[in-house]
């Protein structure tokens, strides 16, 4: 749980400081709706985070994608296959 600057508690999947910026992971197996990705939003405003990443094993909805592309300090990876090709994509980052 990571409390944002509203006092809100969020829970995080993956958070990830370095040289003090700020990075948080949200990671799903299924299908990332619009919803979804607006209610990560809320919470990567509120942690006011330097930079963010939507893992889905499964498929990210193509509008769940353009409110994503709106911001580019979030990147996303959908239909992960491997642990190896996550890793890569990872590495990209």
């Amino acid at each position: 749980m990571v409390h944002g600057v509203s006092g809100a508690s969020h829970q995080i999947d993956v958070l990830a400081i370095k040289d003090g910026r700020v990075l948080i992971v949200e990671c799903k197996t299924g299908e990332f709706a619009p919803t979804q990705v607006m209610n990560f939003l809320g919470k990567y405003y509120d942690i006011r985070c330097h930079q963010a990443l939507v893992i889905a094993i499964g498929r990210i909805h193509p509008d769940a994608k353009k409110l994503i592309e709106k911001n580019a300090a979030i990147d996303y990876y959908d239909n992960i296959k491997s642990y190896g090709n996550l890793t890569e994509k990872i590495k990209q980052i």
